[in-house]
């Protein structure tokens, strides 16, 4: 035998046993495929490797299966794959139909969708190849007992799942793919596709499904970098102002009053809401968010607000936005038509309008505007410092200018025992705070008071200025005063350490010292 007769033997080996291996999970010469013209459906199951999955289930149902309700014997074909992963179904009526194949041995599955059997004709689909499935979980606990008796399941499947309030809901076992419909099915019959969008289920992935049948949500990015806010530490139970108009938000997608609106953090956590104003008509809304941890420098933090879900009556809300345990002692956004004003926070304190003061738009909302001699918010005795640090901000915008007050619990004047505290602009319109609690003069021991920088001080009667004035009991650097966020801290006199406890039974007052004197001209929010 010559040496060159092998190299075509073995090359024609060769070539068979590759066409025997490439034809292994191909459609060619399925079973029937050739002989059958009754309405069928015939394919091939591989496993991830091509080769073909003997013995796995596959069940055959239409599209628009459900699988609690339909459980006639006539709903679900189902067939069991040959030595060659083949399986075969007959006599089927024209529709459209999904297949799952699943080997329940290694927990794997394949599904195949959209299947179109029309009168007479044998469907030969392509080989569909087995992986291991997926899996999907929501909860609906914010729709409380909507969901008795409710269920959700995968159209054209057998995954279904009951609903139960306060539980986390898991579809499993699902094959890998692509979904647009996961359906919620009620008592009374109602059916709502909780999608949003498109999801992918991938192999020993779950995905979560965050506040289902909300229709719209957006992601608000929180940049603290210097391309932002440029805040370098870290901010914690602080409150942020979500300002919503036409530009940024279609009012008509959400229920009135915004009562189907609430905002998540970090982990899909709900975070604490107030709704400072709510104007559809108008397309104004001002939506205050407390957010737990804000990062300093850090520019790709965010929060996702939701909205759309016409089954709501009413996201709870509650006061926790200004919190006492956030450090805070009272909040008034002086938002109010009527002659009281709330307290934004959980202690309640109200105040009661006195004089020519009214509801005007504020820089936030609504604020109120003092027009004449005599206008004022009294309070009550709620806002004596003790020994405690102290923080008083406000924004305002001034009418006229000289001495006014913008709160006080005190009469003024000299220092005494039972003095309080101001906070005011002076006779030339610097900015200044008192407290005492001792002495005849200011700076005796027990009497502080300082002020801001001349050359900052605001004397204009067309803008909103934010005001803030920050005292440490620890020493006179600990006390600031800001204008517009920037330090305008000029000189003090005294000292704050000497300052005993502060308190008095004067009614603290907004506009106005507790004797009704130096009134402010202007607007306060």
């Amino acid at each position: 035998m010559k040496p060159y007769t092998i190299l075509p033997l073995l090359l024609y080996f060769l070539s068979i046993c590759s066409l025997l291996q490439l034809t292994k999970c191909t459609n060619n010469n399925l079973a029937g495929a050739t002989t059958e013209t009754t309405n069928g459906i015939v394919g091939r199951i591989c496993n991830s490797d091509n080769t073909p999955a003997p013995y796995t289930i596959v069940s055959l149902l239409p599209n628009d299966h459900n699988p609690v309700t339909d459980t006639s014997a006539n709903s679900t074909s189902i067939d069991t794959t040959n030595s060659d992963g083949e399986f075969t179904f007959k006599n089927i009526a024209p529709g459209t139909y999904t297949i799952i194949a699943r080997n329940a041995t290694a927990m794997v599955g394949a599904l195949i969708r959209n299947i179109d059997v029309s009168e007479d004709s044998l469907t030969a689909l392509h080989p569909a190849n087995l992986d291991n499935t997926g899996s999907v979980a929501t909860s609906f606990k914010k729709l409380g007992s909507t969901t008795e008796k409710s269920y959700i399941y995968i159209p054209g499947t057998d995954i279904y799942s009951f609903v139960k309030d306060e539980e986390m809901i898991i579809l499993d076992n699902i094959p890998a793919g692509s979904f647009h419909e996961i359906i919620l099915s009620r008592a009374d019959g109602e059916k709502t596709n909780i999608l949003q969008k498109e999801i992918i289920i991938q192999p020993e992935q779950t995905v979560f499904i965050d506040n289902p049948l909300w229709k719209y949500n957006r992601k608000i990015t929180l940049n603290t970098s210097s391309s932002g806010a440029s805040i370098n530490s870290d901010l914690y139970n602080f409150p942020v102002l979500i300002r919503l108009n036409s530009t940024n938000f279609n009012f008509s997608q959400a229920q009135p009053e915004g009562r189907d609106l609430f905002i998540t953090g970090k982990n899909g956590k709900t975070l604490d809401v107030e709704i400072e104003r709510w104007n559809a008509q108008t397309s104004q809304a001002e939506v205050w968010v407390n957010i737990d941890t804000i990062y300093g420098n850090n520019a790709d933090q965010s929060i996702t607000m939701y909205w759309g879900n016409p089954e709501v009556t009413n996201v709870t809300r509650n006061n926790f936005v200004f919190d006492t345990s956030y450090g805070f002692h009272t909040v008034w956004h002086l938002s109010e038509l009527s002659d009281t004003i709330h307290d934004a926070g959980t202690h309640g304190f109200k105040g009661v309008r006195y004089g020519p003061v009214r509801q005007a738009e504020g820089l936030v909302g609504n604020g109120q505007i003092f027009t004449d001699t005599g206008a004022w918010f009294e309070m009550g005795n709620i806002c004596n410092a003790g020994s405690n640090d102290l923080t008083l901000s406000a924004w305002v915008k001034r009418d006229t200018i000289g001495l006014q007050t913008i709160f006080a619990q005190s009469n003024g004047g000299k220092p005494s025992t039972t003095y309080g505290w101001s906070f005011s602009f002076d006779i030339v319109d610097n900015i200044h705070f008192y407290a005492a609690t001792a002495g005849s003069s200011w700076g005796n021991n027990g009497a502080f008071g300082f002020w801001g920088k001349s050359e900052l001080k605001i004397t204009d009667t067309t803008t909103w200025h934010y005001v803030a004035v920050v005292i440490k009991r620890t020493g006179n650097e600990g006390c600031r005063v800001y204008i517009d966020g920037v330090d305008v801290t000029d000189m003090y006199e005294g000292f704050i350490a000497g300052v005993g406890n502060i308190s008095n039974q004067l009614p603290f007052r907004i506009g106005a010292e507790s004797d009704s004197q130096y009134s402010f001209k202007g607007s306060i929010d």
